[in-house]
């Protein structure tokens, strides 16, 4: 009896050992395909971040830089080897600095889900300031923690550019209206005022302060100027000028005064 239960358990236990070696063999299989998985995923992130067409910087609670893209090498004009572990608020000039701490210290105590956005100026080897804008977010690790850090840094110069021109043109605007004896008045393509300097004010009817003087000093100007109203269509509108005695001057292209009717526009069509 004993010499017989040896040999029927023996087919037993290498089922259950081929079974198990079956198991872990399945088990393997799907391991490596998550881990395959997670590097394609890990992959794909790193090239999503590696040619964004912004700057990212990731840097510990503190501002220490870990890792930036290949973007952020070319605003920052430095290789990320070289700026690894340095803090950021180096790359700034020292004037911007305290509003960059600023900023990180209101972060920092506002915690996940907050964001601290900002102008400021990045320094460059060998080139002037570059203007930029920063936004930056926390990164918490798995248990919900501080870890770190995301800053994205965007080029606004030719926005500060395009800024700078405008204004340019508004103060030379301004010293036009405000130096010309002539009464300059713009007008839309529906007759509204744009641009009024003070000597079409004393010349042409302006309401006052409160809108509905406002709105019968437009419709003034509309019948002097010999425009439609808003709700009639309108052909396309043009500057008209006045001299110093409410009288309309000649057009600088054909020396004709504009006809009455169509006090915003002349007879060659400008």
């Amino acid at each position: 009896m004993s010499s017989r239960q040896p040999a029927t358990q023996e087919p037993r236990a290498v089922e259950s050992l081929r079974l198990a070696e079956e198991e872990l063999r399945q088990q393997n299989e799907q391991l490596l395909a998550a881990q395959l998985a997670l590097e394609n995923e890990r992959r794909r992130y790193q090239e999503l971040f590696e040619f964004a067409p912004c700057g990212y910087i990731v840097t510990d609670p503190l501002g220490i830089i870990q890792e930036m893209n290949r973007r952020a090498e070319l605003l920052l004009d430095h290789r990320r080897e070289l700026l690894r572990c340095k803090p950021l608020s180096v790359l700034l000039p020292k004037e911007a600095r305290p509003s960059f701490f600023s900023h990180l210290h209101r972060l920092l105590r506002r915690g996940a889900g907050e964001v601290e956005t900002w102008e400021t100026l990045l320094v460059r080897a060998g080139a002037a300031p570059l203007p930029v804008e920063v936004v930056a977010s926390a990164v918490l690790d798995a248990e919900g923690r501080l870890a770190g850090l995301r800053w994205l840094v965007r080029d606004v110069s030719d926005r500060k550019q395009v800024e700078q021109a405008l204004a340019t043109e508004r103060d030379l605007m301004d010293v036009i209206l405000r130096g010309t004896a002539d009464g300059l008045v713009v007008t839309d393509r529906t007759g509204s005022v744009i641009l009024i300097n003070e000597v079409a004010r004393t010349i042409l009817p302006v309401g006052g302060g409160n809108p509905g003087a406002a709105a019968r000093g437009h419709a003034g100007l509309r019948r002097a100027l010999g425009t439609p109203e808003p709700d009639q269509p309108a052909p396309r509108a043009w500057p008209t000028r006045w001299c110093s005695k409410g009288r309309r001057h000649a057009c600088s292209i054909c020396a004709s005064p504009p006809p009455r009717a169509t006090a915003t526009s002349c007879c060659c069509g400008r």
